[in-house]
């Protein structure tokens, strides 16, 4: 899984290959937009986005200090 999708950080954890929003009634963030992930893994970093940047983040972002949030 090495090219660009879009996943949804709402629960669902759902995956999709085209921006979009989560069509998943029962998901928190039905209707909201998915975030673009490019994990090379097919973890999706644990669907867990950077607290900084709101960006899925991979530990490379460089801010030290919100790293140890997303372990």
């Amino acid at each position: 899984m090495n090219k660009k999708h879009y996943i949804c950080l709402g629960g669902c954890k759902g995956v999709s290959d085209n921006h979009g929003i989560c069509q998943s009634e029962s998901c928190v963030n039905h209707n909201h937009e998915l975030v673009e992930c490019s994990c090379i893994d097919g973890t999706h970093n644990d669907f867990k986005s950077c607290v900084n940047c709101g960006a899925i983040c991979n530990g490379a972002c460089g801010v030290e200090e919100f790293k140890s949030e997303l372990n």
